[in-house]
């Protein structure tokens, strides 16, 4: 087996990862970048690999930092099988048709507010994300299928967002006529939240590939965090302002019961109703709408994609908030070195929005207990008493974060070996 690490490595954003099983190539995820716009856009629209010559793509969850160039996949001539779990069929196609048209927008607005500018060219359609849909296969959370010669996949939930997964592949090494089993975390979720299962326990594999998002640090306590956003929210409504929480969020909840933990099942039961509603939330499905709010004197939550502000309508709420004082914006997920949210996150003064220069004077606040990714010390629970016979693999985190995670696995000694991959580093095992 070789394995390549084409993104996500040394980074947070666009996952891919390819593998080599036997003759066989295999994709992990297939990415968006986030970040700086000309090495982003750089990494989205070029593959380091053919394409057509992979035999199947294997997606962990429909997050866009995974599963958001699939499309450019299927224009570079890929017309394999793609494997997800159902709840992350659903959830990509939303993603991805989303993603064309946001695509699409920001290059008419772009177009139209530098009109002697050269024009840009969406990196996919909408008709790319049709033909990208059709090459889905869902298996089900705790199945075992062949998928290719000798190789089969298992996927076990992974906690972190509606239908993620962690990939299990066992295949056969016919050198040795022996078995060998490669594990890929994905996303590794927290224990004990709200709605989802905890990660499933993985009790050994000989390689271990885990991420990284927060190996360099820890999280408030979840208990704390219902209090906080209260303040955080009664203190802006006083100044008459908005909360603007830019959002990984993902929908399609209703249709996946059998992704939640005991505890949510419950509630749904008793209720009989969608318990992710209420009285006062309301769905802005148009443009108008959406703009009716940035209009609007009254106090607000605002919750909008995208989660690290490079693109959809957060920007115009941005553009509508970030210069008053009396506003908030409120950081509740993971925000990567280079992106919009990057920089406001670490105090910028200034932010860019569509080519103009706004000053912050919004209130900035993050709150990481909110965070769907394990910590450092929910990452090392989780792996308590696993045998990992090989080699462990770190990635996606920035560098630090990956180098800081390596080193605890080192001087620990989970593994024989412990490796933080750079981008586009090879490894035969």
């Amino acid at each position: 087996m070789k394995i390549t690490f084409t993104g996500a490595a040394r980074e947070v954003t666009g996952s891919r990862h390819l593998l080599e099983i036997n003759g066989q190539q295999i994709l992990l995820d297939c990415g968006m970048a986030q970040g700086h716009r000309a090495e982003a856009d750089a990494h989205n629209r070029n593959l380091p690999f053919d394409a057509s010559k992979l035999a199947a793509v294997i997606l962990s969850h429909a997050h866009i930092d995974h599963c958001g160039t699939l499309p450019v996949l299927v224009q570079n001539g890929f017309t394999g099988k793609i494997y997800a779990t159902p709840a992350t069929h659903d959830l990509t196609e939303y993603m991805l048709l989303d993603s064309a048209h946001i695509a699409q927008a920001d290059a008419d607005f772009w177009s139209k507010r530098h009109p002697n500018a050269e024009p840009i060219k969406p990196i996919y359609t909408q008709d790319d994300v049709s033909r990208t849909m059709s090459l889905f296969h869902d298996i089900e959370y705790d199945t075992p299928t062949d998928i290719l010669f000798d190789i089969r996949l298992t996927f076990y939930d992974a906690g972190h967002v509606l239908g993620s997964a962690m990939i299990d592949l066992e295949f056969s090494e016919p050198s040795k006529d022996e078995t060998r089993r490669f594990v890929f975390t994905g996303d590794l979720g927290r224990p004990g939240m709200p709605i989802l299962r905890d990660p499933a326990k993985i009790e050994e594999t000989d390689f271990l590939m885990i991420e990284s998002t927060y190996g360099d640090r820890l999280h408030d306590h979840y208990d704390l965090v219902g209090e906080q956003l209260a303040d955080i929210i009664k203190r802006t409504a006083a100044r008459g302002g908005k909360v603007v929480i830019p959002s990984f969020a993902l929908d399609v909840f209703e249709k996946h019961f059998e992704c939640f933990d005991e505890e949510m099942k419950l509630i749904w039961l008793a209720n009989k109703e969608n318990p992710f509603g209420f009285g006062k939330l309301r769905y802005a499905k148009t443009v108008e709408e959406s703009m009716a709010i940035d209009s609007s004197s009254m106090p607000s939550v605002v919750i909008s994609a995208s989660g690290m502000c490079e693109s959809g309508r957060i920007l115009h709420h941005l553009k509508a908030t970030i210069s008053h004082p009396k506003n908030t914006l409120l950081f509740v997920g993971y925000q990567a070195e280079g992106t919009l949210g990057g920089r406001l996150r670490d105090g910028a003064r200034e932010a860019k929005i569509f080519g103009e220069m706004y000053p912050v004077k919004a209130e900035v606040i993050p709150l990481d207990a909110f965070s769907a990714h394990a910590d450092y010390q929910e990452i090392e629970n989780w792996m308590h008493g696993m045998k990992i016979k090989d080699s462990i693999f770190v990635v996606h985190g920035e560098e630090k974060s990956e180098l800081a995670l390596m080193n605890r696995f080192t001087e620990e000694k989970k593994a024989p070996h412990v490796f933080a991959p750079k981008e586009g580093e090879s490894f035969d095992i």
